[in-house]
């Protein structure tokens, strides 16, 4: 049954047993206000109020606006929340406080319940709760913000204290018999101290904002430090350099060394290479011949026209000399006449196409001599081993002719994510942007050169990926040694921007396409 503090309906936690020493209420109070953490504060009253209040177990729960859940259990480091009891000893803080009953209760085993409708419910969960643990005495106490009120106990009128909850202590004897004067007055303490802490780490736990104004705080205390001043000064300072001094921005590309006098020799028809009259190295000039090829289909056309045109010219004579018996004749035949006359014109157009015809399979099989575009040299590394006997398509190219002697440029692939700044540093003024380039076979030397043009579209290279091509000439220096196709690493000038701009600008172009997509 409900009993109000002082009652002295209780046991002894023991005959003739030595009280436990527990903590003074000054110890308690420290221990209790010692963190603003709520689940710290909770562990705290569970293990240092169950030594205060000598009791067995004490559990520490804590009321939302729905119901109470428990936080912290003397004796045990993490409550399995899925165990049945747990389960009934919030049921048992739930019931005993939607009561508004007095601030404390102790139920002990087999004592009479009243038979009030609301009483039974606190009276069933308190008993579930002792079928489950075998405690024969459960105290279930309150906790929360006092406000003093009459209300009626039983017959007679107290001056009790209504309260606002903020937790609830359910304390439990596993032997029988505690001193209830005692255990009345530990628990009282024990409640008024636990119910500020709980209140103050409430309170602290629900301000806005509490992680970032604590990080803000230990920023600001550490910035009281003469130490991290200095830091601070130097970062700032730093922070200032990168955005106020300027230095080079500079776009890395790839390419290759080509003369500029250059041209590929394509195949002018499908044939065969019968005859390769150059080799690599070689000096050529203007229409020399380089390759021969054989086009059997344009010798079997020069054969069939010339047998064709053979025939036509014996029966173009037959004709002439029947004309000529024709009118040898006293009445020639008129309509023998005109029919001879006829075959005669008809057989001398036969023969001018014949001619026109081997005319354009002369011309076809001259084109066969594949001759050189312009003066230089042949850089087809080993021509033979690659053209000779081998069947060919028309624009197939056969092998490369460049003049050496002559100027050289650079065949840059920019990527894309550069080319921007080589696009902006041109329209502002500068087109022929500067640059500086090592060769793979002299890595030990830079050369300067200049920007010469920049492609409008954008091409695939094989190994480099999606980029721009851009040319760039310079000129000869007598300490290079330029071999075509030699692979270049140029640094492209694209102008004076802030260093931190300079030396971060991929981090901030990526942060920018991370924001876009």
């Amino acid at each position: 049954m409900p009993i109000p503090p002082g009652d002295k309906h209780s046991t002894s936690t023991g005959s003739g047993s030595t009280p436990k020493l527990g903590p003074t209420v000054e110890q308690l109070s420290l221990s209790l206000h010692a963190s603003l953490d709520l689940q710290h504060v909770a562990i705290a009253i569970a293990n240092d109020g169950r030594r205060f209040v000598d009791c067995d177990r004490l559990s520490v729960l804590v009321c939302d606006d729905s119901s109470c859940r428990l936080f912290a259990m003397s004796g045990v480091d993490a409550p399995d929340r899925r165990s049945n009891l747990i389960s009934l000893i919030e049921q048992s803080a739930d019931a005993v406080l939607r009561q508004k009953l007095p601030v404390w209760r102790r139920a002990p085993l087999g004592d009479p319940w009243p038979s009030q409708a609301d009483q039974r419910e606190i009276s069933d969960a308190l008993t579930s709760l002792q079928s489950e643990t075998g405690a024969p005495v459960i105290c279930v106490v309150s906790v929360g913000e006092p406000d003093p009120k009459d209300i009626q106990v039983g017959s007679g009128s107290v001056t009790a204290r209504t309260e606002r909850p903020i937790g609830a202590l359910v304390c439990e004897w596993f032997t029988p018999n505690p001193t209830a004067d005692g255990a009345s007055a530990a628990i009282e303490t024990l409640r008024r101290v636990a119910g500020l802490a709980l209140r103050n780490a409430g309170d602290y736990d629900r301000v806005p904002l509490r992680a970032s104004l604590l990080r803000v705080r230990s920023v600001a205390d550490a910035l009281r430090r003469r130490r991290t001043w200095i830091t601070v000064a130097v970062l700032v300072a730093i922070v200032a350099a990168l955005v106020v001094i300027p230095i080079e921005l500079t776009v890395t590309a790839h390419g290759e060394l080509q003369p500029t006098q250059r041209r590929d020799v394509f195949a002018p028809a499908d044939g065969i290479v019968s005859d390769i009259r150059m080799q690599y190295g070689q000096s050529v000039a203007i229409d020399d011949l380089l390759v021969t090829l054989h086009n059997s289909d344009l010798d079997f056309e020069d054969s069939r026209i010339a047998g064709e045109s053979q025939t036509a010219r014996k029966r173009l004579a037959a004709v002439q000399a029947a004309r000529v018996e024709l009118q040898q004749q006293a009445v020639p035949s008129r309509e023998r006449a005109n029919q001879l006359s006829s075959d005669e014109e008809e057989l001398k157009e036969l023969l001018i196409s014949l001619d026109q015809q081997r005319g354009l399979v002369v011309r076809r099989q001259a084109e066969l001599q594949v001759r050189s575009p312009l003066a230089g040299q042949v850089i087809t590394w080993d021509v033979r081993q690659l053209l000779a006997s081998r069947p060919v398509q028309r624009g197939q190219v056969l092998l490369t002719v460049a003049n050496p002697d002559g100027p050289w440029e650079l065949r840059l692939h920019v990527t894309e994510n550069d080319i921007g700044h080589v696009l902006a540093a041109r329209r502002s003024g500068n087109e022929n942007l500067a640059m500086k380039f090592v060769l793979a076979t002299q890595p030990g030397t830079e050369y300067a050169a200049r920007v010469a043009g920049v492609s409008l579209a954008t091409d695939v290279h094989e190994r480099l990926g999606a980029g721009v091509p851009v040319v760039a000439t310079f000129d000869r220096d007598s300490s290079l040694s330029p071999r075509p196709g030699a692979a270049v690493i140029a640094n492209i000038r694209c102008g004076q921007r802030a260093a931190g701009f300079v030396l971060f600008h991929r981090v901030f172009e990526a942060v920018r396409r991370w924001g876009w997509f």
